[in-house]
């Protein structure tokens, strides 16, 4: 499999200064990476007033990165759809949508911002990023509703309990049911009973059998069940965007968070935990950069 590196949109940002950009793109090649881009990152990259913009806006900086260094596109929600078609296993290697390296060199960097603004070839093709900003946007609005709804569903089957206040109590003993209910809540019904709760390696820890159903779990537990009261991250509706994100670390060697993150990632208590992964704060990829 790939050595795949996950760039946050935040490093897109940062590929403005041309210093940053050449270190950045020297690493990547000099490590053999392959940078993941999920498609939710695309659609945050997507400026549909491309057109009024005089200089390089960071859709162009992201493109000709993505066009100079080995770059893969996958969808989180497909990635989870197959392994939750795998009987919640790992996956082999990720489900790619797009692998820009299949796009002759010379001719990479126009067809990349051709699919970022929506292009007439990719559109007819089912490439069309519009779809993908609507739909993640529909995710968006619904997330806080939908985080509430996955809570009061947990308590009232068991799987987590509250007191009379209505605060989540006796987490230790409700974190596997939790983790198995939310595991298998993207399930199609007639799938359920033939998947094992608790897979046998997550049972045993380990980390190489880490699934991105099971990672993206973790990451709402901490997040929304057992939350850290000094490092209390403010709910939102982009929240459903790091989640996925996050839940693509499993597939990779390197990854890169915001601060936040980073701290609710070492709360993370699990058999196997910490992962091999390599994940960087915006100081710390400067410092692997050279920078």
């Amino acid at each position: 499999m790939n050595r795949y590196i996950f760039l946050d949109n935040w490093v897109s940002g940062l590929l403005e200064d041309e210093r940053f950009e050449s270190a950045l793109r020297t690493y990547l090649l000099r490590e053999g990476y392959t940078v993941l881009v999920s498609s939710l990152s695309l659609t945050e990259l997507y400026n549909p007033g491309w057109k009024t913009k005089r200089d390089r806006d960071r859709t162009v900086r992201a493109a000709e990165l993505y066009a100079e260094v080995p770059t893969v596109v996958v969808n989180p929600r497909r990635l989870w759809e197959e392994e939750i078609h795998n009987n919640l296993s790992r996956l082999d290697d990720l489900p790619l949508e797009l692998a820009f390296k299949d796009i002759i060199g010379e001719h990479r960097k126009r067809v990349v911002l051709m699919f970022l603004r929506a292009d007439r070839s990719f559109v007819q093709h089912g490439r069309d990023i519009r779809d993908w900003a609507s739909s993640y946007k529909r995710d968006k609005e619904s997330w806080l509703d939908d985080v509430q709804r996955i809570i009061d569903d947990a308590c009232m089957a068991g799987n987590l309990a509250s007191d009379e206040n209505g605060k989540l109590v006796q987490l230790d003993e409700h974190k596997e049911l939790f983790l198995d209910f939310l595991d298998l809540r993207l399930a199609p019904a007639d799938r359920i009973s033939a998947i094992p709760k608790t897979p046998t390696s997550h049972r045993r820890g380990d980390t190489v059998g880490l699934t991105a159903v099971r990672f993206g779990s973790l990451i709402f537990w901490y997040l929304y069940v057992n939350v850290d009261p000094s490092n209390r991250i403010k709910h939102q509706p982009s929240d459903i965007g790091d989640i996925y994100h996050l839940s693509l670390l499993p597939y990779c060697e390197a990854f890169t968070v915001d601060k936040p993150m980073q701290r609710l990632l070492q709360r993370i208590d699990y058999p196997g935990w910490p992962t091999s992964c390599k994940i960087m704060d915006q100081g710390q990829l400067r410092n692997e950069i050279g920078l």
